[in-house]
């Protein structure tokens, strides 16, 4: 009996089929609820949030602050509070420098004054709205991803309600 090598193709082809291409096969990506937070406008978080029973994160960021630069890519990239903020929460990002107008139903507003009204003087600051609107409470300053996610679980499961 005679033996004969393996053509290279068939080395490759068998190694590939083998050990696979990779984690991540080419074109398909998990869905992008599952990789970032879907952060919506003001206007559609206040529109859909007694609709879908959600409340509202507001994320109050500006550009020149490390402690936002941190919690973004410690806290908000996380996948237990990407999960969370997308599965049960309406998240809008708020730029606190800026004046350019965010368009509302009853006319508009900008980051700076919205800054303003909710009072807040560090970044990051995170308020949380009712699913009428209404202010619960906020959070200043960075959060690390298991207090983060002690808030959104606090706020999901409407605990503060057995304080009024």
């Amino acid at each position: 009996m005679r033996y004969e090598k393996p053509s290279v193709i068939f080395v490759f082809l068998l190694a590939v089929s083998i050990l696979g291409c990779g984690d991540d096969p080419v074109g398909i990506q998990p869905p992008a609820e599952l990789t970032a937070v879907q952060w919506v406008s003001l206007n559609t978080a206040l529109g859909r949030a007694y609709q879908e029973n959600k409340h509202i994160v507001l994320y109050f960021e500006v550009e020149w602050s490390g402690w936002v630069d941190v919690m973004d890519r410690q806290t908000l990239a996380a996948p237990e509070i990407i999960s969370l903020l997308n599965a049960s929460f309406l998240a809008v990002r708020i730029d606190a420098d800026s004046a350019v107008p965010i368009p509302l139903e009853s006319g508009s507003t900008s980051g700076q004054q919205l800054a303003e009204d909710y009072q807040v003087t560090s970044f990051p600051t995170t308020w949380f709205l009712n699913p009428v609107g209404e202010r619960i409470g906020s959070v200043p300053g960075f959060q690390n991803p298991s207090r983060f996610l002690e808030y959104l679980e606090y706020i999901r499961d409407r605990k503060y309600e057995d304080i009024k």
